[in-house]
């Protein structure tokens, strides 16, 4: 007779400094997705309008 359970962990109080520090991490990995996909596009228009790909 085997029986599985969830592991329990007990995590402390969380402080205020970890949370304000996560959500400043948050708002720059949003700002840094934000800046790659404008310069993703921008690389894709580039390399489209140099290839002179078919326009409808």
């Amino acid at each position: 007779d085997y029986t599985w359970g969830y592991e329990y962990y007990d995590y402390g109080p969380v402080s205020f400094e970890g949370l304000k520090a996560h959500r400043c991490s948050i708002v720059i990995g949003f700002w840094v997705g934000l800046v790659v996909f404008v310069i993703f596009m921008f690389f894709v228009l580039t390399l489209l309008t140099k290839t002179g790909a078919p326009h409808q």
